[in-house]
């Protein structure tokens, strides 16, 4: 058991929820204003009046579950590939490097599914019409595991399994092969924007 703990590298974990931060701080008007557009099927300058006329504390309504979402799964995400990885080029020597590396990104992207719960709760804040019904995070969660259950909080849960589970595949793939081709350097600031913008165009 202590073995397998010392494989966890905290400097992963760290990584990982600075991207996070970063992602949703920069994307969640934009990712609201597009949530608006399919919801409502309007144009893109109805959206941004609507936005507009809601103002900056709407704006960001709801942004608490995907920030806390997005913080805790990236950096579960960086954070577990490393940690599955390491199990797997100890435990399991025989598997072939690009599979056992695949592997551990499926692994990392499964785990990320457990937060379900936020996504769910940031799809129902970004819709007008629960505006009245629930004010923030805190009732939205309460009423639904009030009036609907635990299992409401993990509907589309298999389909954000999915999602996960190959976009952490793909992210960690195409990461290794743009890290290959870039320019090398030792510098730690270079190789958190490197992933940062990696990152932002996978998910």
């Amino acid at each position: 058991m202590t073995k397998k703990i010392n494989r966890l590298k905290i400097e992963e974990f760290i990584a990982g929820s600075g991207a996070g931060l970063t992602n949703v701080t920069l994307t969640y008007p934009i990712h609201k204003l597009i949530f608006r557009q399919m919801l409502h099927g309007i144009p893109t300058p109805m959206a941004l009046e609507q936005l507009r006329t809601e103002g900056i504390f709407l704006l960001y309504r709801g942004v608490l579950p995907p920030l806390c979402q997005k913080v805790v799964t990236t950096s579960a995400m960086f954070g577990l590939y490393d940690y599955y990885g390491a199990i797997l080029r100890e435990d399991v020597p025989q598997l072939p490097e690009n599979f056992s590396k695949s592997c551990a990104a499926f692994l990392a992207g499964s785990t990320e599914a457990i937060l379900t719960p936020m996504e769910r709760i940031q799809t129902i804040l970004s819709d007008t019409k629960h505006n009245n019904s629930y004010k923030n995070t805190q009732v939205a969660i309460h009423k639904i595991f009030k009036d609907h259950g635990f299992l409401e909080l993990y509907r589309s849960g298999s389909t954000i399994f999915i999602r996960n589970s190959v976009c952490t595949v793909l992210y960690f793939n195409s990461r290794e092969t743009i890290q290959t081709y870039a320019p090398k350097t030792d510098s730690l600031v270079y190789t958190y924007i490197l992933d940062f913008f990696i990152f932002f165009y996978i998910f």
